[in-house]
């Protein structure tokens, strides 16, 4: 299965969107862009923040709650409106080996980049080397020498990704395409 992380920057994958203070206390309204919000906005949980032009401390998670379909974030030692306004329009991110560990046949899509790609009789049509996202489905964008295609990233077009041995299969309807 396909598990989106589609912002990533600077090699920070970007787990949350802040929006704006929420009273006068120091919280935080942010939108998650994870999967894993139960996971990631818990007490103690910490997070770097993209977009700011110093280098900063890791904030860290005092609370958390949910509210409507955002997130409550209270971070250690901000405790006024005035020490929150600033980070407004900023990501919170973390290192990408603090992501979440995938089972099975989960994957994050930043994973498919490098990929060798073969088509319905195995012969190697490139590598994987961007992801566009557009709203009804993803595209792989495979390049050999100076040739270049788009694939659908769809179940239709794609019988198998081998994480393991960085290969992705298409199926027999890709010669529809």
């Amino acid at each position: 299965m396909f598990r989106n992380k589609k912002l990533m920057s600077n090699d920070l994958i970007k787990i949350a969107f802040i929006r704006k203070p929420h009273g006068l206390a120091g919280e935080l309204s942010v939108t998650s862009l994870t999967d894993f919000p139960n996971e990631r906005f818990v007490e103690g949980a910490q997070f770097i923040l993209d977009g700011f032009e110093e280098e900063k401390e890791p904030l860290t998670i005092e609370k958390s709650r949910a509210h409507k379909s955002e997130f409550l974030l209270k971070f250690v030692d901000l405790d006024v409106i005035e020490d929150v306004e600033c980070l407004r329009g900023l990501y919170l991110c973390i290192k990408p080996d603090k992501r979440v560990e995938l089972t099975g046949d989960d994957f994050y899509e930043d994973q498919l980049i490098g990929m060798e790609v073969f088509d319905p009789n195995e012969v190697y049509l490139g590598k994987v080397y961007n992801i566009q996202i557009h709203p009804a489905q993803s595209h792989l964008q495979v390049k050999k020498d100076s040739n270049k295609i788009d694939i659908p990233f769809v179940k239709a077009m794609i019988k198998r990704v081998d994480v393991s041995e960085s290969k992705i299969y298409l199926s027999e309807d890709y010669h529809a395409y």
